[in-house]
């Protein structure tokens, strides 16, 4: 569609942030359907846009040739069919979750009603959001809310559960786990002497998913962003995604065998001593080099 635009000289993107949004698809279509004048397709600007009205006209003033419309209405319907497909997908994950929570409530019968699919959600989704409450399904599956941890969206749930399960009895420690998933260190010793650590691959799509997780947690305020920074400082971006990958992991292994749900007060207790730790080894820095640390009230 963009590409399509582009050649049409139309700016839309002067106008609204993502092709995706409700104005930007009646604009379109109106294109589609035969509308090419500014003057009638500026009726779908919206208060809340940053463009004003005359750079609107001037934004959707462009080059409204035969071809060029043939190839946005091609774009377009293929817009339309893949966002069908993945609706049809969003679907049949919503009846799946439905499902097993009606098996883990061991309700009678494997027949998924029109009251256990469940309401469609009031508000609408956002962007790359599912259009039911996915949340509240993953809930009933699991018996904890995964979705807390930090870093943990919906799609990473699933992604782990579709490989790890629910069950974590096959592994006897979270130790065993990580293990499997290759996130615990490597090290390489000769004769009692630590040489280095052997990198250790995996093609695991539970380990990538929680690479990943780890991964959007660099900029995080929290406990483990804080770790996050702080080992990517010493030693290097991979080796912190690698570590914090396994404290996810120890995490989400333990709620799973426990029931127990993801507790943000106790990683501000970890926090609030990390930083406790950080100022402490400051003062120690600052007596070595002959200063003192005064407090200044904020």
């Amino acid at each position: 569609i963009g590409t399509a635009l582009h050649s049409m000289n139309i700016k839309l993107h002067n106008i609204v942030s993502s092709l995706e949004g409700e104005t930007s698809m009646n604009i379109l279509r109106s294109i589609v359907g035969g509308e090419h004048s500014p003057e009638a397709l500026v009726l779908h600007w919206r208060k809340q846009m940053k463009a004003t009205i005359d750079d609107a006209k001037r934004s959707l003033a462009g080059n409204y040739k035969e071809e060029n419309l043939f190839v946005l209405r091609q774009a377009l319907s293929s817009y339309d069919f893949h966002k069908s497909q993945m609706l049809e997908c969003e679907s049949m994950i919503e009846k799946v979750l439905k499902q097993i929570s009606l098996q883990s409530d061991k309700r009678v019968g494997s027949e998924i009603t029109a009251e256990a699919v469940g309401r469609k959600k009031k508000r609408k989704a956002r962007k790359n959001e599912y259009h039911f409450d996915a949340v509240e399904d993953l809930k009933k599956v699991t018996g904890v809310n995964l979705t807390a941890i930090d870093g943990f969206g919906v799609n990473t749930v699933l992604s782990l559960l579709a490989e790890t399960g629910t069950d974590m009895s096959k592994f006897k420690t979270a130790g065993h786990f990580c293990s499997w998933l290759r996130l615990c260190p490597n090290p390489s010793i000769s004769g009692g002497k630590l040489l280095g650590h052997r990198k250790s691959t995996s093609s695991s799509r539970a380990a990538k998913a929680f690479r990943l997780a780890a991964q959007s947690l660099h900029s995080n305020k929290g406990y483990l962003g804080q770790k996050f920074r702080a080992i990517a400082y010493k030693k290097g971006t991979a080796a912190a995604i690698k570590a914090i990958a396994h404290k996810l992991a120890v995490i989400y292994y333990t709620m799973l065998r426990d029931g127990q749900e993801y507790r943000k007060e106790d990683m501000e207790v970890l926090q609030r001593k990390n930083e406790l730790a950080m100022v402490k080894n400051l003062e120690n820095k600052a007596k070595k080099l002959g200063f003192n640390i005064v407090k200044v009230a904020a």
